[in-house]
């Protein structure tokens, strides 16, 4: 059995992707990412909702900046089957779905191995993944006063220079590897002072709490000037990254019955988290479930909508877990 803090993790990782997929219905499904509401009440929802759902991909590298990304020919392996076990059967659905007649060459062989354009994140993870050796090794030698120096250059880096200035030369948005690096900084220097946070995590749920209502107050000064561009909920926004850490930091003290049934389920679905992502969003299934969001929306309010998008967003988060049995056992013949 693994320990409970792991299990407290775990949750929060699927936590995490069942709230990519909410986010994937809004800006897909109801183009939210070039448009907002014009009425109140809607605007009022899309507001509160997503200013908890933006902080999703940063609590992802938090947890592998916590526990630290750890190379090795076995998980390099892993990683490597998933995300192409998952594009090799996206890209002959389409051929299926197309009705195209299959034919082998070279050009055919390159496109089969081409990773999905849309899967920003698989890129910018494995460049981190690559880059992690050299980050552990300087933070596992950095004393505390080095690792707040480091992480406040590159804070300094990350907000003025990525978010305010916004200067493509340095490379921080919200969708660079940078970012990634900046996140999983931020886990490693949450574990250099573990026991520091850990004399005030009665007190965190406050903080929480106070960076949510920061991320508000931020959009809901963008939506009042006419600005608003969901700037407010980008991953690199201070608030949200305030807001990130602090959930983080609050599911570590989480108390979970580790011997309990639902402990376990979580430990046997957590495997298949970033299958969730691979199988819902690439570039077959994401306009697909994008046309079935927004021909089942009436409304924020509407209570058919919202169990269609109940229903949704269970089958996509169940339905991945179970099919991705099939890639599990694959991956254990292989690798036994």
């Amino acid at each position: 059995m693994k320990k409970q803090r792991e299990v407290n993790i775990e949750l929060l990782r699927l936590i995490a992707m069942g709230m990519i997929i909410l986010i994937h219905f809004m800006t897909h499904g109801l183009k939210l990412n070039i448009g907002f509401p014009t009425d109140t009440a809607s605007m009022g929802v899309v507001i509160s909702v997503y200013g908890i759902l933006c902080i999703c991909v940063n609590l992802f590298v938090l947890i592998s900046g916590y526990f630290g990304i750890r190379i090795t020919w076995k998980s390099v392996f892993k990683l490597w089957f998933t995300i192409y076990f998952y594009n090799i059967l996206s890209s002959q659905l389409g051929v299926y779905l197309q009705q195209e007649n299959f034919s082998f060459d070279f050009n055919c062989l390159r496109d089969f191995f081409a990773l999905e354009k849309g899967w920003w994140f698989i890129y910018a993870y494995l460049g981190l993944m690559f880059f992690s050796p050299i980050l552990n090794k300087a933070f596992d030698n950095f004393s505390k006063k080095e690792t707040l120096i480091s992480v406040a250059l590159l804070s300094i880096l990350e907000f003025y220079f990525g978010y305010v200035k916004q200067v493509s030369q340095i490379g921080f948005n919200a969708y660079s590897m940078l970012h990634l690096i900046y996140i999983y900084c931020l886990g490693r220097t949450i574990r250099v002072f573990s026991e520091e946070l850990n004399q005030y995590r009665s007190k965190i749920k406050y903080l929480i709490l106070v960076s949510y209502l920061a991320v508000l107050v931020c959009s809901i000064v963008d939506y009042r000037v006419g600005t608003f561009d969901y700037l407010a909920y980008k991953y690199h926004h201070p608030f949200v990254v305030l807001l990130s850490c602090s959930v983080f930091v609050w599911f570590k003290h989480l108390n979970i019955n580790s011997e309990s049934r639902f402990s376990r389920f979580l430990l046997w679905a957590s495997p298949s988290t970033l299958a969730i992502y691979l199988i819902h969003d690439n570039s077959i299934t994401r306009p697909l479930i994008a046309q079935f969001i927004s021909s089942h929306f009436e409304g924020f309010f509407s209570i058919n909508t919202i169990l269609f998008w109940t229903t949704a967003w269970m089958t996509i988060f169940f339905g991945s877990i179970l099919f991705d049995r099939v890639r599990i056992f694959l991956l254990n013949r292989i690798i036994k």
